[in-house]
């Protein structure tokens, strides 16, 4: 009975379902990376998750337990507000952009927005949407004056359909989600 339940303390304590998000870039070296995550997507209310430490060659581990089934992450650094999503099980490389700080003139301006991205990493789900999300800004920057100015509902329809073709093979579900909320 004692071993049963010491194997059933072990297999919860286990992360089976953990996720490694990793980061190696020597522009990082002694930072802390606050990760965050919106606990109100309206509001856009941020609530910390966890701090990624990186070293001083600017290597960093964090092991994120049990995220269900996918969870979305942000990290404001610098002038830069980077957005992933951690699946279970899974390991996160990220590819960070050459570290730049705010300036005084950022910190002070009211108008000054951070530079939002979604992170790379080598493959996976955050590389097609940040895929997506280019492809997306490349379209309507193409057509900006017959979305906005005529408010072209064909020109929003080819978009719409040129998207759906480019990305019709995807199998991530949450990619589909994010397919049909933004375009």
């Amino acid at each position: 009975m004692r071993l049963y339940i010491v194997l059933i303390a072990l297999l919860w304590a286990n992360p089976l379902l953990a996720s490694k998000i990793v980061v190696n870039n020597a522009s990082y070296a002694n930072k802390n990376l606050n990760f965050y995550q919106f606990s109100d997507p309206i509001t856009r209310e941020a609530e910390k998750v966890f701090t990624l430490k990186l070293n001083s060659k600017g290597v960093g581990e964090y092991i994120l337990k049990d995220t269900g089934n996918a969870r979305q992450l942000f990290c404001d650094f610098g002038i830069y507000r980077g957005f992933l999503i951690v699946k279970n099980n899974s390991t996160v490389k990220l590819k960070l952009p050459p570290f730049k700080e705010k300036t005084i003139n950022d910190k002070k301006n009211p108008f000054f927005q951070l530079f939002e991205f979604w992170f790379r990493e080598k493959k996976g789900l955050n590389n097609q949407i940040s895929d997506f999300d280019i492809s997306l800004n490349k379209l309507i920057n193409q057509n900006f004056n017959q979305l906005y100015y005529q408010q072209s509902r064909l020109v929003f329809d080819s978009i719409k359909v040129n998207l759906e073709q480019k990305y019709a093979k995807t199998t991530e579900k949450i990619l589909k989600r994010i397919m049909l909320i933004r375009s």
